[in-house]
């Protein structure tokens, strides 16, 4: 059942917030009027959105950005234990560390916003002055003597290591391409979650640059070449892949895999916004200057770059990904995948030859020929079906197939059958 169709969103966070939109805030706007906002804009997200919904999200997040900066809670008050000498000490512990989960908690909730509507973030992660939260064995230890007894098996570093300092150094180390060991503080894979929602904004705006809708110089060059900057979030985004890959099960938090699932999908519809330029392969349409021979010309040339085919390898593990989780990010990673994967197909008019590669094999198994067909492309397939043009029927029916349950995205699916066909 959508719950969101029996409310009138707008009366339910107006009245949260004690103001309309249109209106200057209330300036007694509180902390628990802004956690009941989060859990509407939580049911929001963790289902498919009609575009109304996605604009009223879009809208509420920004308002619950501005009032979190108002109530100066992005920033922490100097590091404290939670084993304070008295009552109030621990009160003021747990206020404290329920601002701070609040506060990470809007910030997955903005970047998955982010990745679904195309709109820039609105937390910056310079902003987040907060330490990373505690694990939750500490966080839901039954008694204030039980949750001091854990807290001295939390990983070290972590509970006064900030957000914004973890994400500056692991940009420093991979500007520099260093190995990311040393001088990393412990990180689990919800922290290592974070760290990926973090990085959103900067991904967001290299994305922007490179193919917003101003396509007047894309026409001209003679082949697609995405800027150093592209490249340089690539490899920030692989590092991020290759230390959360390397991460060892905790005693602090017991190992969930819906977890892995979901930074699983983040990490690879994250590069799909950086190698492929989304809006224009579902719409193909651009800017009131361009043509439609100009646009064909831009998407062929697309389709026979490097760029695309890194976009159609991360597309195709992200369709081939079954692991029975569900999460906000699924219907917008699938659809994406699948428009990747058809305007590719549809611009290769080679027949199969025998010798495709099956891109939906395991990156252990097959990382060399896969990246061998990166840099150099040839024939492919997707869990048996040939990227080509003479095969665009069958890859229609069984991305259609894997959208099935999203009717938002297949109704925007079957829009691209029509102009594809």
């Amino acid at each position: 059942m959508n719950i969101l169709g029996t409310v009138n969103l707008d009366e339910v966070a107006g009245r949260l917030l004690l103001s309309h939109p249109t209106r200057k805030q209330s300036p007694s706007v509180s902390l628990h009027a802004l956690q009941v906002l989060s859990v509407v804009l939580i049911t929001t997200v963790s289902q498919e959105m009609t575009q109304a919904v996605t604009n009223w999200a879009a809208q509420w997040i920004e308002i619950a950005v501005s009032a979190m900066r108002r109530l100066e809670i992005l920033t922490d008050e100097p590091w404290k234990s939670p084993n304070g000498s008295s009552p109030a000490d621990d009160e003021a512990w747990v206020r404290g560390e329920e601002s701070k989960r609040f506060v990470y908690t809007m910030l997955r909730v903005d970047a998955y916003l982010s990745l679904i509507t195309g709109r820039p973030p609105s937390l910056r992660v310079q902003e987040l002055e907060l330490p990373l939260p505690v694990t939750e064995n500490v966080w839901t230890a039954p008694t204030i003597e039980a949750r001091r007894q854990l807290y001295w098996f939390e990983p070290a570093g972590r509970t006064w290591t900030t957000l914004s300092a973890i994400v500056r150094d692991g940009l420093i180390l991979s500007r520099n391409r260093v190995a990311r060991t040393a001088g990393v503080p412990p990180l689990l894979s919800t922290d290592s979650h974070l760290v990926l929602c973090a990085l959103q904004g900067e991904i967001w705006a290299v994305a922007q640059e490179t193919y917003g809708l101003n396509h007047g110089t894309l026409d001209s060059r003679p082949s697609w070449q995405a800027p150093e900057s592209v490249h340089f979030w690539h490899d920030c985004l692989v590092d991020w892949k290759t230390f959360y890959d390397g991460l060892e099960p905790s005693k602090a938090q017991i190992d969930d895999p819906a977890w892995n699932s979901l930074n699983q999908t983040q990490y690879r519809l994250c590069q799909l916004t950086l190698h492929a330029p989304l809006q224009l392969l579902e719409s193909r349409q651009c800017c009131t200057r361009c043509r439609a021979p100009e646009i064909t010309t831009m998407l062929r040339s697309w389709a026979s770059s490097l760029e695309s085919r890194r976009a159609v390898y991360h597309a195709s593990q992200l369709l081939c990904l079954q692991d029975g989780f569900a999460n906000p990010l699924q219907a917008p990673a699938l659809l994406a995948s699948s428009v990747v994967l058809c305007n590719f197909a549809g611009e290769n008019n080679s027949y199969p030859d025998g010798n495709s590669i099956e891109l939906c094999q395991e990156e252990v198994s097959g990382l060399y020929g896969i990246e061998k067909w990166i840099q150099h492309g040839g024939s492919s397939m997707v869990s048996g079906r040939t990227l080509c043009r003479s095969n665009l029927p069958e890859l229609f029916a069984w991305c259609q197939e894997r959208l099935a349950m999203f009717p938002q995205s297949l109704a925007r699916m079957k829009t691209l059958t029509t102009l594809l066909s």
